[in-house]
């Protein structure tokens, strides 16, 4: 932590040589890129640059292969986060990892985009079912049928419909270009890939690598970004998370909000059992929890991301949000049909 605190305040010194221990702990954080790029020497490393070169060289391919498929039908789209965020505020394209390319587009847009998707050579890989992801969530994964296998988040939303009221049309119509090792791609204005990171932390329950993703971004924006995206987050009902998510992030990394963005204050009564539920989350949180932290997550993450008038559907439709339960009911209703069928036969 130490480490990251000076790497955000632009003091960090390189690693130099690191100990199992320490490399253990990057890896749960998915922070190994990062620390590789500022010097981290371990024998287990050595072959790890030139992995994650070839890696990002491969998303860059299959992100220009994914717009392409898309703007040849019509459907404009934007990339959140990924290797624009890391050329724009981390650096460079290798300082990030990403894991897959997520892809914005309009919510009316997305049949023709998913036909795209299949004629540019990618297959639905989704555990759980289509209609769940459409009516509850706000993505869909497709992955390449032939190599490199890299899977592509399709987006009609930036978060769970329930959680507020994002103007994607307004997001998809001010983009801007940004150069990733030769390759031009669109990404949102600042104010919105911070509401995005914010709201993408409330999710991930504050995890390192989201609250770098914050850290970097407001270090990068001007008065005028800041004023931008508090207007933008209070438009969408989403300011508790842009509140939340800038507040975690600098604690936790030793950073000063600017002005604008320390102005967001959440009510007391809000803001008591929010507290409660992050003390109780782990410092060096890799982005996933279990048991107890989980459920409460259930409750919090509205009180987390949602303004007031969002609350009244936010509450209820997160803590009946769970994808397993409704995937194993939807079975059983589809075996139940499957069967009244054959019956009547």
């Amino acid at each position: 932590m130490a480490w990251l605190t000076a790497l955000v305040a632009g003091e960090a010194a390189d690693l130099g040589d690191i100990d199992d221990e320490f490399l253990a702990l990057l890896r749960t954080v998915s922070l190994v890129a990062l620390a590789v790029c500022r010097g981290a020497r371990h024998p287990a490393l050595d072959r790890f640059a030139p992995m994650a070169f070839a890696t990002s060289q491969m998303q860059l391919k299959v992100t220009a292969q994914t717009l392409a498929a898309l703007s040849a039908v019509g459907v404009p789209a934007v990339t959140i986060k990924g290797p624009a965020l890391a050329v724009q505020h981390w650096g460079d394209v290798l300082s990030r990892q990403s894991v897959d390319v997520d892809v914005l587009v309009d919510s009316a847009d997305v049949p023709r985009a998913r036909a795209a998707l299949v004629g540019a050579g990618f297959a639905p890989d989704s555990p759980v079912p289509d209609w769940y992801m459409l009516r509850w969530h706000y993505d869909l994964l497709y992955r390449r049928t032939q190599p490199p296998y890299v899977g592509v988040e399709l987006k009609w939303n930036v978060c769970p419909p329930y959680l507020g009221h994002v103007p994607v049309r307004e997001i998809l119509a001010e983009p801007i270009m940004v150069e990733c090792d030769g390759v031009p791609v669109p990404a949102p204005q600042v104010s919105w890939q911070l509401i995005a990171c914010a709201v993408h932390s409330v999710k991930h329950c504050f995890s390192l690598k989201q609250l770098l993703d914050i850290a970097f971004i407001v270090r990068d924006m001007t008065p005028d970004d800041c004023q931008a995206a508090v207007a933008r987050a209070r438009r969408a009902r989403l300011w508790p998370a842009l509140h939340y998510g800038v507040s975690v992030s600098a604690a936790r990394l030793g950073w000063q909000p600017p002005p604008a963005l320390a102005a967001l204050r959440p009510s007391p009564l809000r803001d008591w059992p929010v507290r409660a539920y992050l003390r109780a989350l782990p410092l060096t949180n890799p982005g996933i929890v279990r048991g107890w932290r989980m459920h409460a997550g259930k409750f919090a993450a509205p009180l987390l991301a949602s303004s007031v008038l969002q609350l009244p559907c936010a509450i209820p439709s997160s803590l009946s949000d769970r994808p397993n339960v409704l995937a194993a009911v939807g079975r059983g209703v589809a075996a139940a049909r499957r069967t009244v069928n054959r019956s009547s036969d």
